[in-house]
């Protein structure tokens, strides 16, 4: 009995503290439509206006400075550069230090940018698991205006809160077309 008690008030303590960096980043971001005033520290400028930045693992990233009318950004991963919507200027919010990016905060799904490594995060928020996966994925590929052979080509993780379900704690999905996915 004692040890059931000890799990609840773990989880419960888990998911108050979810709770708070969710807001927090709410807090921190800026309101949508407000994108394009440069405020996002994305890179280095060159001599032709263009922004680019390396991270450590490898993934080189450039485009025009965010909020310049550039449509696209382009990525370079170890499996070829993928070019993709400029996501900046539909993105729901940014955090006030411009190092995480909100494309998606729905009920059932959230998708989140990191600049630091060039990754994009899904987090499926609601039950059903499956079919809130599939929406967040037609919602990330339609966003960036990519095809699912590119979106393999990124670093994208899937992971699924354990307040929402805690059949799958600290598991990292991949995307589900690729080949080396798993059901939920």
């Amino acid at each position: 009995m004692k040890k059931a008690l000890i799990i609840v008030l773990v989880i419960i303590v888990i998911a108050a503290a979810a709770a708070g960096v969710v807001f927090f980043m709410r807090q921190q971001g800026s309101p949508s439509g407000s994108s394009g005033t440069g405020t996002i520290p994305f890179g280095t400028t060159t001599p032709t206006g263009a922004y680019s930045s390396s991270t450590g693992t490898g993934n080189v990233v450039t485009s025009s400075a965010p909020g310049s009318g550039s449509s696209t950004i382009t990525i370079g991963t170890s499996r070829g550069t993928v070019t993709l919507n400029n996501f900046y200027s539909t993105a729901a919010y940014t955090t006030q230090d411009g190092q995480t990016v909100v494309l998606q905060d729905q009920a059932d799904y959230q998708i989140v940018y990191n600049v630091s490594d060039s990754s994009f995060i899904i987090s499926i928020l609601a039950t059903p698991l499956e079919a809130n996966r599939e929406a967040a994925e037609a919602a990330f590929l339609a966003q960036l205006g990519i095809s699912q052979a590119d979106a393999c080509k990124l670093k994208v993780s899937e992971g699924v809160p354990i307040g929402v379900s805690d059949q799958y704690p600290g598991v990292n999905f991949p995307l589900s077309f690729c080949g080396n996915s798993t059901p939920m």
